[in-house]
């Protein structure tokens, strides 16, 4: 015999949020989830919606509300004591779930040997929509040898010290600056 409800059974209202806060799309900036949870227990979906800085936040703790105001009839409205505490945690995981995505759809930047950037887009497919990669054109070509500055700098000092106007020790320390300039 088959279930004719869409939600599985033994479903708790928490699951409910749960499952409500995870499918939403992620917050624009980072939000603190216990601020989250206080708003939302002192001022329900009103205050979240301020906070969250999105108006559908504001709509879900409302429509939960509401939703305990229809089954609390028949039970002299007491799972309406339950608002504020279910508004509070609808904050704090959809907080907490939004952070959490937002870390994970970061997107992360390499730089190669040839000085290009290379960057991965997020895997949220509306905002992968709207990425434009541009990749930086190649280096010059190299001089050669001769005209390079380096070498020609490393020739002029071993020359320097050949003709004796450097000791051993300078000219080990002046190799070393350009060396470790390249």
């Amino acid at each position: 015999m088959s279930n004719p409800s869409p939600l599985k059974p033994n479903v708790s209202v928490v699951d409910l949020v749960n499952r409500i806060a995870e499918e939403r799309v992620p917050l624009q900036r980072h939000k603190d989830p216990w601020v989250a949870a206080a708003i939302g227990f002192c001022t329900g979906g009103f205050g979240l919606g301020f906070y969250l800085e999105n108006i559908v936040d504001s709509i879900v703790p409302l429509a939960i509300w509401i939703g305990l105001i229809i089954i609390g009839l028949p039970m002299l409205e007491l799972p309406l004591l339950a608002g504020p505490f279910l508004a509070g945690y609808y904050g704090y995981a959809r907080a907490k779930a939004s952070n959490s995505r937002m870390l994970a759809y970061r997107p992360t930047v390499a730089i190669r040997p040839a000085n290009a950037i290379v960057v991965e887009p997020p895997l949220i497919p509306a905002v992968a929509e709207n990425i434009h990669v541009t990749v930086k054109p190649p280096p010059p070509p190299l001089l050669p040898a001769a005209q390079n500055p380096i070498t020609q700098k490393l020739k002029l000092i071993t020359e320097l010290k050949q003709a004796g106007h450097m000791t051993e020790s300078e000219y080990e320390e002046k190799r070393r600056e350009l060396i470790g300039s390249i």
